[in-house]
């Protein structure tokens, strides 16, 4: 039943006004940054000047891993809803505009992901990039087209992350994850020891 509702979810059905509906203004206006609180955002490794950020719906109360390709776990049920390719000319602390999302309200939570990479590209997401993940709130069944439930991605994160050291009140948010390998590519790269293993005790 929660994939058939996260399935609806995702295409963004159209709605009326005697509809439930899921209408979302999310943003990130204060930026983000890396762990040393100075590396510009978005990376140099791609300089291109842009980030991918997610806005993604999950039944549930937890807030998954990400995985290679900027791809949800499909385990977690949960749905990226919408997503935006940011334009950052070199500001340090990359900010992410108002963006705005409708479609069928279906019960669960929302939260947003911001990845340190081209967003033109996704492959450019694997294992080792990092992202961060805003909070996790309640959706909000607002099926009036002129009302949007705001959703900001910060929480002021590095407060908690840097007591004591100057950032207090600061509202920029630090990539402090990393994307992890998927079941699948773990799996493949023991097998691949495992081939790796026995051609060398054959040899010996």
């Amino acid at each position: 039943m929660k994939k058939i509702a996260a399935m609806l979810l995702a295409g963004g059905l159209a709605m009326s006004s005697a509809q439930a509906g899921l209408q979302v203004q999310w943003e990130g206006l204060d930026g983000f940054v890396h762990t040393d609180m100075s590396t510009i955002f978005p990376s140099a490794t791609f300089g291109d000047g842009q980030y991918l950020a997610q806005l993604i719906w999950t039944p549930d109360n937890f807030i998954a891993d990400a995985w290679i390709g900027g791809a949800v776990d499909p385990g977690s049920n949960e749905v990226i809803i919408d997503s935006a390719s940011i334009l950052n000319p070199g500001d340090v602390y990359g900010p992410l505009p108002a963006q705005n999302y409708a479609g069928l309200f279906v019960g669960g939570y929302i939260y947003a992901r911001v990845f340190d990479v081209g967003s033109d590209n996704p492959a450019n997401i694997t294992v080792g990039s990092a992202y961060y993940a805003g909070p996790l709130v309640l959706a909000v069944d607002n099926a009036d087209p002129g009302v949007n439930q705001v959703y900001n991605i910060h929480q002021s994160t590095a407060d908690a992350m840097f007591p004591g050291q100057g950032f207090d009140g600061f509202g920029t948010d630090v990539l402090n994850q990393q994307v992890v390998p998927e079941p699948t590519v773990l799996a493949l790269a023991a097998l691949g020891l495992g081939v790796v293993a026995v051609r060398r005790f054959r040899r010996s």
